[in-house]
């Protein structure tokens, strides 16, 4: 069962094939992350619920509300995104998705996953290694 037969499967299904995904994500490099930052990274949903790739090449799923982000801009030192009309607000930031994605990946691909767990859970981020 794969993602291309998601159409066909109830609510219930779908989530239990995205739970094996990312059950199997230590084994596989995590198959599920990479997939969907790949196929979602000229427009994702949401640049602030996202799968992110760190300098260790470990990932890290982040789950910022809209109401977060300056927050959470300071707490990746980046207080400026928050500054940058472009993401001033939630429209802004789903508008410019990719490019809010582009700058999002310069940034955790920068250190490694110990340092981010540090650095989101020091910031009250809601984030998972995955």
């Amino acid at each position: 069962m794969g993602f291309s037969r998601q159409n066909s499967m109830g609510a219930i299904e779908q989530s239990i094939v995205h739970l094996a995904y990312m059950e199997s994500s230590p084994v596989n490099g995590c198959t599920f992350c990479i997939d969907m930052h790949l196929t979602q990274a000229t427009r994702p949903q949401s640049p602030l619920a996202n799968p992110y790739c760190t300098a260790d090449g470990r990932w890290l799923m982040l789950v910022v509300q809209p109401k977060d982000f300056a927050a959470f801009a300071r707490a990746i030192g980046r207080p400026c995104l928050s500054d940058d009309p472009r993401f001033a607000d939630a429209t802004g930031r789903m508008g410019n998705s990719a490019a809010l994605v582009a700058e999002l990946d310069a940034v955790f691909a920068t250190q490694s996953i110990a340092h981010w767990k540090q650095v989101l859970e020091g910031g009250r981020v809601i984030f998972s290694v995955v």
